[in-house]
């Protein structure tokens, strides 16, 4: 994080960025499977509940931030002049604002819901909770972002209940099509996230920011990142078992090959080899995204 970069510039991060469209492309899955399933689409609620996402998304993101500017361990400049400082506190206060004015353009687009009607008693608890759980990410004291959980509380979030609320907003009822679609994605998210904390890895350490990674430690981390991507692949398998059409499932499996060359990979570094990080991290945003998107693509055409 540095602290010359203007808030403009924060909001066209990569990393923003991807989340925003992956955030697009898991609430289409949601109501993907309520299409699949027969349900007539009202289109003001998944643009107003895709408002909501976004927006929610965005100001847990400058949340995130903004404490990170707070903390003793950030990587911002110390200010060397009064007019640093200045310009430090400048863009702290732009930060804050920035998180508080999107979470307040998700309570309005919220309250259009309520208007509405479109607002179910199952959308109510998912909202909910999910908003409770990003500020418990974000926010002192739990900062669960440094917790060695925060991992898994932010791919529940993205992957499980973001395809629920958009399924709710369509439906009064859940339905298993989305624990069956979500949770083996949730496990390539969560391989992904320990991927890119590789490269932190030394940075995380001496600050003390205890991430999954640093909680097991990277030899450990090798071998738990190809756990994940197998738990994913045998969670896809046994969906088939638990009920869901082979039509939808094997679509999904078409981009395993990429996961058995991220494995390769992996391999190729615990056995001494230098890390070819920039293959390794698109590989796994890759199979995170082709197998959202398979799923997702799968649901609306059949």
């Amino acid at each position: 994080m540095e602290n010359s970069i203007p808030l403009i510039n924060r909001i066209f991060q990569r990393k923003l960025i991807f989340l925003i469209l992956f955030n697009a492309l898991m609430f289409a899955l949601g109501s993907g499977i309520a299409h699949y399933l027969g349900l007539l689409i009202n289109w003001t609620a998944y643009a107003v509940g895709q408002g909501i996402t976004i927006t929610v998304l965005l100001g847990i993101f400058f949340l995130n931030d903004y404490f990170e500017m707070l903390s003793p361990t950030n990587d911002l400049k110390p200010p060397q002049t009064t007019a640093d400082l200045t310009a430090l506190r400048k863009l702290q206060a732009s930060v804050l604002i920035a998180s508080l004015s999107f979470l307040a353009i998700a309570g309005i687009l919220t309250a259009f819901l309520v208007r509405d009607g479109l607002l179910n008693g199952a959308a109510v608890v998912l909202l909910s909770v999910s908003f409770i759980a990003s500020l418990a990410y974000a926010v002192p004291p739990f900062r669960l972002i440094y917790s060695g959980v925060g991992e898994l509380i932010i791919s529940l979030l993205l992957v499980v209940m973001i395809p629920a609320f958009s399924f709710s907003l369509q439906s009064s009822e859940l339905h298993r099509y989305i624990a069956m679609s979500t949770i083996p994605l949730a496990f390539f998210f969560l391989s992904m996230l320990i991927v890119f904390q590789f490269s932190t890895y030394a940075r995380d350490c001496k600050h003390c920011q205890n991430t999954l990674l640093v909680r097991v430690g990277w030899q450990k981390g090798w071998h738990l990142n190809n756990i994940f991507l197998i738990m994913g692949y045998i969670m896809l398998l046994l969906t088939r078992f638990q009920g869901l059409p082979w039509a939808i499932v094997w679509p999904s499996l078409l981009p395993m090959p990429i996961a058995v060359y991220q494995i390769l990979l992996m391999n190729q570094v615990t056995a001494g080899k230098k890390p070819r990080w920039g293959i390794i991290k698109l590989t796994s945003a890759a199979l995170v995204v082709l197998t959202a998107y398979l799923i997702t693509f799968t649901y609306w055409t059949r």
